[in-house]
C-alpha cells in the first residue's frame, strides 16, 4: 500500500501543481483579455479619430480646390497684364533709347553751332575792334 499511497501523494502533488498552473493561466488569460479589450477600445477610438481626420482633410482639400479654382482666372489675368506691361516697358525703353540718341545728336549739333557762332562772334568783335582802332575813322 505504501507504493499506492506514495503514488497517490505524488498524483495529489501533481494535481496541486496543475491547479496552481491553471490558476496562473486563468490570471494570465484574464489579464490578456483585459489588455485585448483595452486595445480594442483604443483601436476603435483611433479608427474613429482617423475617420474624422480624413473627413476634415477632405473638406479642407475641397476648400483649397475651390479657392484655387476661384483664383486661377485672376492669376491668368494678372499674368496677361504683366506680359503686356513687360512688353510696354520694353517698348518704352526702346523709345527712350531712340529719343536719347536723337537728343544727343541734336545737342552735339547745337554745341557745334554754338562753337561756330561763338567763333563768328569772336571774329566780329575782333573786326569791330580793328574798325574802331583803325585810322580811317
Amino acid at each position: 500500500m505504501s507504493s499506492k499511497t506514495q503514488n497517490l501523494e505524488r498524483l495529489k502533488g501533481a494535481a496541486a501543481g496543475l491547479d496552481q498552473d491553471c490558476a496562473s493561466l486563468d490570471r494570465d488569460l484574464s489579464m490578456w483579455e483585459g489588455q485585448t479589450e483595452a486595445v480594442k477600445g483604443t483601436k476603435k477610438r483611433l479608427e474613429q479619430e482617423l475617420g474624422d481626420l480624413r473627413g476634415d482633410f477632405a473638406r479642407e482639400r475641397l476648400k483649397l480646390q475651390e479657392l484655387t479654382d476661384h483664383i486661377k482666372p485672376q492669376n491668368m489675368a494678372k499674368e496677361s497684364d504683366l506680359l503686356l506691361l513687360s512688353e510696354r516697358l520694353v517698348q518704352l525703353r526702346r523709345d527712350a533709347t531712340v529719343r536719347d540718341t536723337d537728343l544727343s545728336s541734336k545737342i552735339e549739333a547745337l554745341e557745334e553751332l554754338l562753337r561756330e557762332t561763338q567763333g563768328q562772334l569772336g571774329d566780329s568783335k575782333a573786326h569791330g575792334a580793328r574798325v574802331r582802332n583803325s585810322p580811317e575813322r
